[in-house]
């Protein structure tokens, strides 16, 4: 009697043409040893979902999950072709490597998407708020290449704001202090704050930021006080 040994992974996952399948399990039903071997396949193949750990969802997965499936208006499908000539048990752990990474790939994708869209809303909203006002965009330098923020002065005489976004955390004892640049080149220091940890974070001026003509983020050991000290690490241009 030929033995179907080699076969059992694939007919455990169900990756098996139909008519090797049924080759398969008519061969079962007379051959205990296969049988036995199959049993023991099923199994594994039972606990592969237990073998990726647990993790809760990220907030608004759901929410994004239905954007990106509302964007994508063309269906599309995606086959997954094992291969034949696999090691006994290695294509079990290939499809629970597949699992993982299928997971972690859906969820960067989701999480790249949510951020684009949330940059772009505020963006707009921005030049809503600013229409008729001033507004001046920081770009991060060196290590905070990647970060920035908007300053804004509405026109409708409210107080100024600006808007970060990709604030890396700094050191403790450290702060990071708004400056405005006058036409003269005078420095006057706007505000001082720490990044709260957030992918956004807002902070409003006590000052209206018409008569400047540039604005700058630096890093400080001081909280308060006029004489700029630490490196500058984002900063509007000229």
């Amino acid at each position: 009697m030929t033995h179907v040994l080699d076969d059992l992974e694939l007919y455990g996952l169900g990756a098996l043409p139909a008519e090797a399948a049924d080759r398969v399990a008519r061969h079962l039903t007379r051959c205990a040893s296969c049988r036995a071997a199959a049993a023991e396949i099923a199994d594994v193949v039972g606990q592969l979902p237990d073998a990726i750990p647990l993790r809760e969802p990220p907030p608004g997965l759901k929410a994004r999950i239905l954007e990106a499936a509302r964007a994508d208006a063309v269906p599309r499908r995606f086959a997954l072709r094992l291969p034949w000539s696999l090691p006994r048990l290695g294509v079990l752990a290939m499809a629970a490597a597949l699992v993982a990474l299928v997971a972690v790939d859906v969820d960067q994708a989701l999480t790249v998407r949510s951020l684009q869209a949330e940059r772009a809303e505020y963006e707009s909203v921005l030049a809503d708020v600013a229409h008729g006002g001033r507004s001046w965009y920081m770009a991060g330098v060196d290590a905070w290449a990647g970060s920035g923020g908007d300053l804004v002065q509405p026109s409708n005489g409210e107080p100024a704001f600006v808007v970060f976004h990709g604030l890396p955390d700094i050191p403790s004892g450290q702060t990071y202090a708004v400056w405005l640049i006058s036409p003269t080149g005078q420095w006057m220091r706007a505000a001082s704050f720490r990044p709260d940890g957030n992918e956004v974070q807002t902070l409003r001026l006590a000052i209206r930021v018409n008569d400047y003509a540039r604005c700058v983020v630096t890093m400080e050991s001081a909280p308060e006080g006029g004489d700029r000290a630490g490196p500058v690490v984002m900063a509007s241009t000229p």
